[in-house]
């Protein structure tokens, strides 16, 4: 058994995990995640076949690399316009 074949019988123990423990506090599709898991997935395990203690490895393991997959958003601080809307009656001048 191939690893995609483990994880296409295990799928909804896959999408039930990023319900519960990503979605609600990362930024990463569900197709994104789905495919780190199969490229970085890895026999913990001994033996020839694959078990759920393999499963749920990798899972924690995709979840501890989110830090690198998760979306970046970038937000632009405009200095002089936030000084202006703290100045006390629009003297913004005297506070530079």
């Amino acid at each position: 058994m191939t690893a995609k074949e483990f994880l296409t019988e295990n799928r909804e123990e896959v999408i039930n995990y990023f319900n519960n423990e990503i979605k609600n506090y990362w930024n990463v599709s569900l197709k994104d995640f789905m495919t780190d898991l199969l490229v970085n997935f890895r026999k913990i395990t001994t033996g020839d076949d694959f078990k759920k203690f393999d499963l749920f490895g990798n899972l924690n393991e995709a979840k501890s690399r989110l830090g690198n997959m998760d979306a970046k958003i970038e937000v632009e601080f405009d200095r002089d316009a936030y000084r202006m809307s703290k100045a006390p009656n629009g003297q913004w001048a005297a506070i530079l």
